[in-house]
């Protein structure tokens, strides 16, 4: 891949860093299984990004448009690192928080389902 200009290395950045950050976090604090193979993994980042956008969507149209921040080069790169960088830790740790606390279970049962688990028997989830 060839980076010809700052444009094409903002678009790197937007595309993978938010997911990098969430995944980084994340694993830190949720047993996760590592995949060898790269694109599984360029797949969770791209996920996440886009997880990311759609909850930060009101506020780049906003930034886009120029409805916020129009003159203010400082106040368009607070809020770009915001969305790139707070955002996706932010997100990682109420992830990590659910998971921890079965906090899925809970929000499953309150909406009347049952979740599968994965793993059919005790000695199984022990042994992995």
């Amino acid at each position: 891949m060839k980076f010809d200009t700052s444009q094409d290395i903002f678009i790197v950045i937007s595309f993978f860093i938010p997911g990098f950050i969430y995944d980084s976090i994340i694993r830190n604090f949720v047993p996760l299984r590592r995949n060898k193979e790269k694109e599984l993994q360029l797949l969770r980042f791209l996920t996440a990004t886009a997880f990311n956008y759609a909850l930060c969507s009101p506020l780049i149209y906003l930034l886009i448009s120029g409805a916020i921040f129009r003159r203010s080069i400082v106040g368009q790169a607070a809020t770009w690192l915001v969305i790139l960088a707070v955002v996706p830790a932010v997100i990682a740790l109420i992830h990590a928080k659910l998971v921890q606390r079965d906090g899925f279970a809970k929000i499953w049962q309150w909406l009347g389902l049952r979740s599968i688990n994965p793993i059919p028997t005790g000695w199984e989830r022990i042994f992995s």
